[in-house]
């Protein structure tokens, strides 16, 4: 079966026939089956690509010395 990324159309909750989790608005890779080929025929799902993970922002805190006295 083909491997697809799915994100939900914007509003609507859509929920993922094996474990009943919510898809989350980034969309998740779920193997294409009849459910899904149905959500994508009713305008519920999109196929899109996965959102890269963003690197974190913040400054690196250095590792700090001990205080040799």
């Amino acid at each position: 079966m083909n491997r697809v990324h799915l994100k939900p159309r914007h509003g609507l909750v859509v929920r993922h026939p094996l474990t009943g989790a919510v898809l989350p608005a980034t969309g998740e890779t779920v193997e294409v089956d009849g459910y899904w080929r149905r959500r994508l025929v009713a305008g519920d799902v999109y196929a899109g690509r996965p959102t890269p993970a963003r690197k974190s922002t913040k400054p690196r805190k250095k590792p700090t010395e001990d205080n040799h006295t």
